[in-house]
């Protein structure tokens, strides 16, 4: 589980709100300094997990990876 990837990458998005779960993840915006928001493992569940991203300006939905690091 320490390995398990922690941060929600959302490059391609441009600002918004993000939830996992029903847990409120935190806000975005594309000139930073948010491009990846941190996921509690604690909130994730074995198989599929529900990720909603509320974005003000986007119309077209652009994928959604999680990574290792903040980086």
């Amino acid at each position: 589980m320490h390995d398990d990837p922690r941060y929600l990458a959302l490059s391609g998005w441009t600002k918004g709100v993000v939830w996992v779960n029903g847990h409120n993840l935190g806000r975005y915006w594309e000139i930073g300094p948010q491009h990846r928001l941190y996921c509690p493992v604690s909130w994730l569940r074995p198989g599929a997990n529900e990720i909603v991203v509320f974005d003000l300006h986007q119309t077209v939905p652009q994928p959604i990876s999680f990574a290792r690091t903040l980086s």
